[in-house]
């Protein structure tokens, strides 16, 4: 049994600075618990802002619990697994900074081994798996495949193509609207920059996906029909917040 006056699950840029604020204006014990070994979730994984952010965090007092899961949640408590051993938490306050996941829409092949989340390649670079060489398609909607693809790039892995569902219409008006500061209109042009000469398919989707000789044989549908050779396929479609501890907690 652990008693605190504010537990936050999640330890990513919302519970770090969560944890800092509160364990900084206020006496009383915080406690930050994370599914994850380390502190930065999927947007600083493994990287300065999350390390910075949890070191902040943990000067101002705040207490961090990492690899530990929740099993179970009832009116002013948790049971959590930790260790290896269950863990009865007692809170008066409690702050949920679980994030969010990609919303990933099956296809024919769609649990090959080599297809995965766009958010899925970008973490397994983040934890230091080697790419470089490979050769990756992405696919889905949305800005993040443009990040990934760049961040992928420079790692050294080819991008065979990107296939975008939205029109090129759509996109160019979405781009606009958001690459409005000077910071926002620099990472877009260093984005594409990396992404120089990668063929770029809009008003497409993936129909299917087989293995072959070379890897996998993605079959894409829409405006033009491609078939497209790769190691990998990432695939993803936004995200959706993870709001199951919410639900369990009648938020």
């Amino acid at each position: 049994m652990a008693e605190f006056d504010l537990v936050i699950i999640g330890a990513g840029p919302g519970g770090l600075k969560a944890a800092e604020t509160a364990a900084k204006y206020s006496q009383k014990s915080v406690l930050v618990i994370d599914e994850q070994p380390g502190p930065g979730g999927q947007i600083w994984r493994r990287q300065k802002a999350g390390v910075s952010g949890f070191e902040r965090a943990k000067k101002a007092g705040a207490e961090f619990w990492f690899s530990t899961s929740v099993v179970s949640s009832h009116e002013k408590s948790l049971q959590v697994l930790r260790s290896g051993e269950l863990v009865e938490i007692e809170w008066n306050r409690l702050i949920l900074a679980t994030g969010a996941r990609e919303l990933f829409l099956p296809f024919p092949g769609w649990t090959l081994p080599g297809v995965m989340g766009v958010g899925g390649l970008q973490a397994a670079m983040k934890d230091g798996v080697d790419l470089s060489g490979k050769r990756v398609v992405l696919a889905g909607t949305g800005p993040l495949l443009i990040a990934v693809g760049a961040m992928l790039a420079r790692s050294g892995v080819q991008i065979e193509a990107i296939i975008e569902q939205v029109s090129e219409d759509r996109v160019r008006e979405f781009g606009l609207k958001t690459v409005r500061g000077l910071d926002k209109a620099l990472q877009a042009a260093n984005y594409l920059k990396a992404l120089r000469g990668v063929p770029r398919h809009h008003d497409s989707w993936v129909r299917s996906v087989e293995s072959s000789e070379q890897g996998l044989l993605v079959q894409t549908a829409g405006g033009i029909s491609h078939e497209i050779e790769c190691d990998f396929l990432g695939v993803g479609y936004g995200l959706v917040p993870n709001t199951e501890l919410a639900e369990s907690l009648y938020c």
